[in-house]
């Protein structure tokens, strides 16, 4: 019985690594792209949905960056919590302003970052 051999030339890989590379940094700047626009229609939508007296917790609505990537939507006034989940003690029920907002964008911010990848595989 005779032995089987593969010789492997990698003279090519180093251009598969880079290729790769490339492709990488192309997906992870589309993904931050597509976080970044969809924490803007979450934003947007909160404030409209968010309960309106003074008009401050509207207006405390904001993006909370980190490397030029969007880490939060937040709403920092004292009470956005009470205002957003409710307070059994104080009988005030939640408005769910910024979950609302997260449930309308959820799927197709889904189904971006989804699209995003898939231009990874190609």
């Amino acid at each position: 019985m005779s032995a089987v051999q593969v010789d492997i030339d990698e003279s090519d890989l180093g251009q598969v690594i880079v290729d790769l590379e490339v492709a990488a940094d192309q997906v992870s700047r589309g993904a931050t792209d597509t976080r970044n626009a969809f924490a803007l229609r979450i934003l947007r939508d909160a404030r409209q949905h968010a309960p309106v007296d003074t008009g401050f917790l509207q207006s405390s609505g904001g993006i909370n960056l980190q490397g030029g990537q969007v880490e939060q939507v937040v709403f920092n006034k004292r009470y956005a919590a009470v205002q957003e989940f409710g307070s059994e003690d104080r009988g005030i029920e939640g408005k769910k302003y910024l979950t609302r907002a997260w449930k309308k964008h959820r799927e197709a911010f889904q189904r971006a970052m989804r699209g995003e990848l898939e231009g990874f595989s190609e």
